[in-house]
């Protein structure tokens, strides 16, 4: 009952506000749909963008919502978020308890197929993958959807956790946080992300690691996750996170959370899914976080 395909028609006509005497939508409203690629200069890719049960409602007709960038982990679709995650269900039932903000969320193909990871950069053979998530994205959103002018909250799960943390600390005018769930902080390059960069220094450049070590701190705040179960995600954590406070990048809204019973999988994201939304656009009554300390995770790392 969520899902609304959109055609010919257009955007408009699926989210136009209800009549003012209508009941209100206890649900949001999931719609699938291509976003093009000027910038990029990419063919026209899938998404699927989560609109809030108040964006539809009369009374908040002049409202502007803040944007959450769903970065997927690869292989994988941008499908995975619904299927894998259930986050429109989640999202219902957060904003209805208020344990999260009223947002947009948009889920964009950051591959545009299964053939390799892109790790959500520009290509050395000429993939426009960063332009495209960071720019072209973003004018259609800002131009289809009433956004608020604010900076948006960047959020994925393994390679989409590194795409959030990358683009956050190379974009630090565009994202104001974000949020890795079990993702790594430096830049791979193996038999499935290949091919990606244009030089040692330009791998470099896009490790968050090391570019927190060469770069003055910006005013990004970070949740990062790692599942006690997963020990390469505790490593990268647990450095990334000693080395946000080496470098002055820390910030005191930043979080860390080990997640006790955490593996790499959809189900361990499904279940940290709403309280790193609470943190990241907290409602009225937003969930506790469960910080963690490195003690916790170097002994689970030892396990």
């Amino acid at each position: 009952r969520d899902l609304v395909h959109i055609g010919a028609a257009g955007v408009q006509a699926a989210v136009a506000p209800l009549p003012a005497r209508s009941r209100r939508l206890d649900h949001g409203t999931l719609l699938q749909l291509q976003i093009p690629a000027p910038r990029a200069h990419l063919a026209s890719r899938q998404a699927f963008v989560y609109l809030p049960p108040q964006y539809r409602d009369p009374a908040y007709a002049t409202t502007s919502f803040p944007v959450v960038e769903a970065f997927q982990g690869s292989p994988g679709r941008p499908s995975d978020w619904i299927n894998g995650l259930q986050l429109d269900r989640q999202l219902d039932q957060a904003i209805a308890h208020g344990w999260v903000a009223p947002a947009i969320v948009v889920i964009p193909d950051t591959n545009g197929g299964l053939a390799r990871s892109l790790e959500c950069t520009n290509t050395a053979d000429g993939k426009a993958d960063e332009t495209f998530l960071v720019q072209d994205v973003r004018a259609f959103l800002t131009a289809t959807f009433r956004t608020a002018p604010a900076r948006w909250t960047g959020i994925g799960y393994s390679t989409g956790g590194y795409c959030a943390l990358d683009l956050a600390v190379r974009h630090a005018d565009l994202y104001a946080r974000a949020v890795s769930l079990d993702g790594y902080a430096h830049a791979l390059d193996d038999g499935y992300a290949h091919g990606l960069w244009h030089s040692a220094m330009d791998r470099l450049q896009h490790s968050p690691d090391w570019w927190i070590a060469h770069h003055r701190s910006e005013p990004i705040e970070m949740y990062l996750l790692a599942g006690l179960n997963d020990p390469e995600a505790v490593q990268q954590t647990t450095s990334f996170w000693t080395g946000l406070a080496r470098h002055n990048w820390r910030r005191p809204y930043d979080a860390l959370v080990g997640q006790p019973d955490g593996h790499h999988t959809f189900y361990s994201w499904e279940s940290a899914l709403a309280p790193a939304l609470s943190w990241a656009l907290p409602g009225a009554h937003p969930l506790p976080i469960a910080t963690a300390s490195l003690t916790q995770l170097r002994a689970a790392l030892r396990r």
